[in-house]
C-alpha cells in the first residue's frame, strides 16, 4: 500500500495546455518585430521577479517594453497574448478526480496575478483541490526549496508522504533531492500508469 498522502500537481504543461507559440505569433503580429527578437529578448530574470511576486504587472509590462527596444504595444494586446499561453484543461484533470477522495491534493505552480485571476477560474478542477500554493503569493519559485518545504507544511505533509508532479525536469530533480516522490510529467496516460505503480488509490 503506497504511503504518499498528498499529492502536488503544477498547472501548466500538467493540467493545462501551454501554448507558448501562440503567444510569441500574437506579439509579433501586434508589434511589428519578428518572432526571433520576441523570443530572445524576452526579459526572463524579470519575468522570475513577476512571478515571485516582486513586481506587479504594469513594472513587468514596462520592462517587457524595454527589452523589445522601447516598442509601443498596447497594454490590450500584451494581455491577449498573455491570455494566449494557457489553452484547453488536459485529461490530467480526469487523474485528479480519481484519486481525490483517497488523498489530499494540492496544486503547486509558478505562476502570476494575471492569469490565476483571469484564467484559472474557466478550469473545473480547481474548485476540488485541498490547497493552492502560487509563486507569487509566497515570494519563492520552484525549484526553490523553500516553495516545497511550504507546501509540505502547509499540507501537513513530510517529503515520505508527499508526490510531486511536474513537467519540468529541473523541478523534480529537487523535488526527489528533497525526499519527495517525483513523477516526471510526458502525458496523462504515462502519467496514469505511473500512479498505478505507485499504488495510489482510486485507480484501479
Amino acid at each position: 500500500m503506497s504511503k504518499i498522502t498528498t499529492v502536488f500537481f503544477d498547472l501548466g504543461g500538467v493540467l493545462l495546455e501551454l501554448r507558448p507559440d501562440k503567444t510569441v505569433n500574437h506579439l509579433a503580429e501586434c508589434s511589428g518585430l519578428d518572432r526571433e527578437t520576441v523570443e530572445n529578448s524576452f526579459p526572463l530574470e524579470d519575468y522570475y521577479q513577476f512571478e515571485r511576486g516582486i513586481m506587479d504587472e504594469s513594472r513587468f509590462f514596462k520592462l517587457w517594453q524595454e527589452a523589445m527596444g522601447g516598442i509601443a504595444l498596447p497594454l490590450t494586446d500584451f494581455y491577449t497574448a498573455w491570455d494566449n499561453l494557457i489553452g484547453h484543461e488536459l485529461a490530467t484533470s480526469t487523474i485528479l478526480t480519481k484519486i481525490k477522495p483517497y488523498h489530499q491534493v494540492w496544486l503547486l505552480s509558478n505562476t502570476n496575478a494575471h492569469h490565476i485571476r483571469y484564467q484559472t477560474p474557466k478550469y473545473s478542477f480547481f474548485n476540488q483541490v485541498d490547497g493552492k500554493i502560487y509563486s507569487y503569493l509566497e515570494g519563492y519559485r520552484k525549484p526553490e526549496p523553500e516553495i516545497f518545504n511550504l507546501a509540505m507544511e502547509r499540507a501537513g505533509a513530510t517529503p515520505e508522504e508527499s508526490l510531486f508532479i511536474d513537467d519540468m525536469q529541473v523541478n523534480v530533480d529537487q523535488a526527489r533531492k528533497m525526499g519527495i516522490t517525483t513523477i516526471h510529467f510526458t502525458s496523462p496516460e504515462e502519467l496514469e500508469i505511473e500512479l498505478k505503480l505507485l499504488g495510489l488509490a482510486g485507480l484501479v
